[in-house]
């Protein structure tokens, strides 16, 4: 979600965006060349780098057409709820009925909020924030579970351990931007500090979702 920040900040094809999206883009192929090899959970994590990576580049197109990157990300976040919905639904199988229902809730909304709050043209700020404490909730409950579940493999070496403690990370870091992003704009305070936290943060999610990958490519085949 990396966009609107940085298309205010530097336009919608500066050198930072580039960097962006050649790093998102290696990832991604990255994952590409060892889906095989993965459980269907970081199968998912490599959909999630590659849903960030189209979203970003339409987004670029969108705004060089209408001067506006938002119309996209009303679509991106359902979608982007949609694929870690499932990835939580494999681990916290308790909690099925909930990962199964939720996505479709959370489509309703992303709808209400469109029609009703903030249309296509503005940041959809409202299912950011609500996505967000979502995916802090969930990764909340997954520590909880791996605590419970010690095996005799350090969580250092866990792949799930580092998936989930970068979605903690990062979702806690976009509600606190996000918090803050709408009330220096209402108080016309400056941004760029709120930019700058978010295109590195987001940099750090993407990376350790691919090592994350990389290290269940490295483990025996499981249905996780």
């Amino acid at each position: 979600m990396v966009g609107y920040l940085f298309l205010n900040k530097i336009g919608a094809w500066g050198h930072r965006l580039v960097v962006y999206l050649v790093v998102i883009s290696i990832l991604f192929f990255i994952g590409l060349a060892l889906f095989k090899k993965l459980s269907n959970s970081s199968k998912i994590l490599v959909a999630l780098i590659g849903l960030g990576l189209a979203s970003d580049i339409v987004a670029r197109f969108i705004a060089a057409a209408t001067r506006y990157s938002t119309p996209g990300y009303h679509l991106y976040i359902p979608l982007q709820y949609f694929l870690l919905a499932l990835f939580y639904g494999i681990h916290l199988k308790k909690y099925g009925l909930w990962f199964s229902y939720s996505p479709l809730l959370m489509l309703v909304l992303a709808i209400l909020n469109t029609i009703y709050f903030q249309s296509i043209w503005a940041i959809p700020s409202n299912m950011v924030l609500i996505c967000s404490l979502s995916y802090i909730i969930y990764a909340l409950i997954t520590f909880n579970y791996l605590l419970n579940n010690v095996s005799e493999v350090s969580l250092l070496k866990s792949d799930l351990f580092w998936s989930n403690a970068i979605t903690l990370a990062y979702f806690t870091c976009t509600f606190f931007c996000w918090s803050f992003y709408n009330f220096f704009v209402k108080k016309k305070i400056n941004t760029t500090l709120i930019a700058d936290i978010i295109y590195y943060a987001n940099h750090i999610y993407y990376l350790t979702l691919g090592m994350a990958i990389i290290m269940n490519s490295r483990k025996k085949k499981n249905v996780k």
